[in-house]
C-alpha cells in the first residue's frame, strides 16, 4: 500500500460557510494544509465544528470544498451541518481508494509463478520481456522465492539486460490544474546479480531497452528509481531531456533474493515526481520528491523495469518482476 500521501490533511475556514462550500484558510494545528491536495481530487472528508460532525464526499478544486445534501454520508444531527466561522475540514480516504473503480483507469502486468509465459496483461498490450524467461516457482529457499513473480534472465555478455516492458504512452504530466498525472508502482527483485548491476524502473519516454550507457547518462524525459554500475545503493533519477539526469540516493542496497515495492507519481496538474521505496525483507523505507530535472509539461510516459550488466561480465542479472500497474489521468 502506498502513495498517493494525502494524510493529515486538516484545515480551518475562512468565514462561515453555512451548509455550502467549505474554504480551508490554513492548516489545523499539528496538520498538513488543503493546498497539498492536488486541484481535482474528490474523497470523504469529516467536517467538524465543536462537539458536532459531518461526513461527506467532497470535491476539491484548488480553492474550495463542495458540500451538498446530495453528498452528506452521515453527520452527528443527522443532516448538512450549518457550518460557522469555527469548523473544520480534514481529509478522511482518498476517494480512489474508496471505489477503485469508479472512473480511475488501472492497467498494468500480472506474474504466472512457475512459468515461463509473459506476465498477463491487463487493460494494455502484452509486455516485453528482454532476457530469456525461466520459470519461477514459489518456494521457502529465501525472501524472493516466497514472492508470486515472473523471471526474465539476461545475457552474461557486457551490457546484457533483462526485464519487462511497454513503449505505448500510458500517462502524461502536465501544468494544466487537474489534468495530466499518474501513479506507476511495483514490485521487483533479482535471483542473481552481476558485479556493478544497473537498473532501471520508472516511467520514461523514451526506452531504455538495449541502452549499453549508464541510467544516469541516458537523455530522454523520465522519473526512475536506477542504479548506475558505480551506484552503491537505488538512486531516484530524474530527467526533464536535457542531459544527464539527476540523481538522489535512497540509501537502500540492491541485494540479490531481496524483494522491493517502488512506486512513483506525479499529482495532476504537477511536475514534482514523488517516489517511495521500500525493501520489504528488511523494511528498510525510502520517500521524497522534486521537482528539479523532471518531465516537462505535456510529456508523455510508458513503463521500464530494466536491470543489466555493465562492462562487467560473467553473471547474469536473473530480473524477477511481481508485476507493474500503472493508473493514469486525473483523479
Amino acid at each position: 500500500m502506498a502513495g498517493p500521501f494525502y494524510n493529515l490533511i486538516k484545515g480551518t475556514t475562512a468565514g462561515a460557510p453555512g451548509t455550502g462550500a467549505f474554504t480551508p484558510n490554513a492548516a489545523s494545528a499539528g496538520f498538513r494544509a488543503w493546498t497539498n491536495v492536488p486541484t481535482g481530487w474528490w474523497g470523504m472528508v469529516r467536517f467538524e465544528d465543536g462537539s458536532d460532525w459531518e461526513l461527506a464526499y467532497s470535491y476539491w478544486n484548488g480553492t474550495t470544498l463542495s458540500r451538498a445534501a446530495t453528498q452528506d454520508v452521515s453527520s452527528s444531527t443527522g443532516s448538512l451541518l450549518t457550518l460557522t466561522a469555527a469548523a473544520q475540514a480534514s481529509l478522511v480516504a482518498d476517494g480512489a481508494r474508496i471505489t477503485p473503480f469508479h472512473s480511475v483507469p488501472w492497467r498494468g502486468i500480472v506474474p504466472i509463478p512457475a512459468a515461463t509465459t509473459t506476465p498477463t496483461a491487463i487493460g494494455l498490450a502484452a509486455a516485453t520481456v528482454t532476457g530469456t524467461a525461466a520459470a519461477a516457482s514459489i518456494a521457502a529457499t529465501n525472501f524472493l522465492t516466497r514472492q508470486p513473480r515472473s523471471q526474465s534472465n539476461s545475457v552474461t555478455t557486457a551490457n546484457g539486460q533483462a526485464g519487462y516492458s511497454h513503449t505505448t504512452a500510458f500517462a502524461m504530466v502536465s501544468t494544466t490544474a487537474g489534468a495530466g498525472g499518474y501513479m506507476f508502482h511495483t514490485r521487483f527483485g533479482a535471483a542473481t546479480l552481476p558485479t556493478g548491476p544497473r537498473l532501471f524502473i520508472g516511467m520514461t519516454q523514451v526506452t531504455f531497452v538495449a541502452n549499453v550507457g549508464e541510467p544516469s547518462a541516458f537523455v530522454a524525459a523520465y522519473a526512475t528509481f536506477s542504479k548506475d554500475s558505480t551506484d552503491t545503493n537505488i538512486q531516484l533519477l530524474t530527467n526533464s531531456n536535457a542531459g544527464a539526469g539527476t540523481k538522489v540516493d535512497t540509501g537502500i542496497a540492491l541485494v540479490a533474493n531481496s524483494w522491493y515495492e517502488a512506486v512513483i507519481w506525479s499529482d495532476p496538474g504537477s511536475l514534482t515526481v514523488k517516489a517511495l521505496l521500500v525493501r520489504i525483507d528488511t523494511g528498510a523505507i525510502w520517500y521524497g520528491e522534486t521537482a528539479t530535472d523532471v518531465p516537462l509539461s505535456d510529456s508523455t510516459l510508458f513503463p521500464q523495469t530494466i536491470g543489466g550488466l555493465s562492462a562487467t561480465t560473467g553473471t547474469a542479472f536473473g530480473f524477477c518482476t511481481g508485476g507493474y500497474g500503472i493508473r493514469s489521468g486525473a483523479w
